[in-house]
């Protein structure tokens, strides 16, 4: 199995008490809502155990969290290294006619070049094999198939400057990643926008998100933290989202501006060769 057991547990802990910090439980009040022991709950938060999927069910139901504990769970036993939960918003990324991307620590899956990905799927997966993290890569890298076809959606990304600066993978693999950037905001349908660093604090500080725009069926926000993601597709959320996206592409400098950054931040790296 290409993921890593541990640190997967150890997310879906996260994930876990995440939701009951947000419904605003105890783990005492949660684990007698889902008839458990408060140390089994604290066991699964901590990422020490795992469990089957009736206390999911349950736990979800006592947190209200309209089936994300559960998907979060199920993502557990993917033999593929990807979650279902984000296999649907793959999906959804196929079927769309617009995707709007903010990103503030690393590149988008969609724009990353094959070794940045490597870097970024070694990270997360310690215990695979070369041919694995291999497989990884080459699933990740096809998603980026629908940029190619006769009718791409409409690609709207926002980046901070660190997301091209930090020579994340060394400064050869920065120096690919970066000149595939370029050459993708050349894109007729492809728009990168870069908020300068000093901006200092914004509000997309929070995390990445992206918003996905699919006909008959409306909008979705895809929301990223540092361990998992899930999507939002309520009315509320969407309207946030959609209007936080705006504030960001405000904050950024306009494309023509932000390829002259990409250039700058590509050059840079050639001074380290």
């Amino acid at each position: 199995m290409v993921v890593n057991m541990k640190h997967a547990r150890r997310r879906f802990g996260l994930d876990l008490r995440r939701l009951r910090e947000q419904a605003g439980l105890t783990q005492t009040e949660t684990a007698s809502a889902a008839l458990l022991s408060q140390t089994m709950l604290s066991d699964l938060e901590r990422g020490t155990k795992a469990t089957k999927r009736s206390t999911i069910v349950l736990l979800d139901q006592a947190l209200t969290a309209q089936g994300a504990l559960l998907r979060a769970w199920e993502s557990l036993n993917t033999s593929s290294g990807v979650p279902e939960w984000f296999e649907g918003v793959a999906q959804l990324q196929r079927d769309a006619s617009a995707l709007r991307i903010f990103q503030p620590l690393l590149v988008p899956g969609l724009l990353q070049a094959p070794d940045y990905a490597r870097t970024q799927l070694r990270l997360g997966n310690e215990d695979a094999t070369d041919a694995e993290i291999g497989d990884l890569v080459g699933t990740r890298i096809e998603r980026q198939s629908i940029l190619k076809t006769d009718r791409p959606p409409k690609l709207m990304v926002v980046l901070n400057e660190e997301v091209v600066r930090r020579p994340f993978g060394g400064h050869e693999t920065m120096a690919a990643q970066v000149d595939q950037l370029i050459a993708l905001s050349n894109k007729q349908r492809v728009t990168i926008q870069i908020i300068t660093a000093n901006h200092g604090f914004h509000p997309g500080l929070d995390g990445g998100f992206q918003i996905i725009d699919v006909p008959d069926l409306g909008h979705v926000v895809y929301l990223e933290t540092s361990a998992s993601g899930f999507p939002l597709s309520d009315a509320e959320s969407v309207e946030r989202f959609t209007g936080l996206f705006s504030d960001l592409r405000g904050l950024a400098l306009p494309p023509d501006a932000s390829r002259e950054l990409m250039k700058k931040a590509r050059s840079d790296f050639d001074d380290y060769k």
